[in-house]
């Protein structure tokens, strides 16, 4: 049996009303950040949060 973690249980969950979307953020960014092969969802919003990151520090 293969153990669950935070993600796993949001990509699976059907209640929207129980999901905090800023946990499901930050356990993406962990993941995009530590993983050496991050799954398709937290690589995403790792190169979006990246990409924001990036503008911020540019100043646009």
């Amino acid at each position: 049996m293969q153990p669950q973690d935070n993600l796993s249980d949001y990509e699976v969950s059907n209640d929207s009303h129980s999901i905090n979307s800023r946990e499901v953020v930050a356990e993406a960014f962990a993941e995009y950040n530590h993983n050496s092969q991050p799954r398709e969802v937290a690589r995403g919003i790792g190169e979006a949060i990246e990409q924001a990151l990036e503008k911020y520090r540019k100043g646009k």
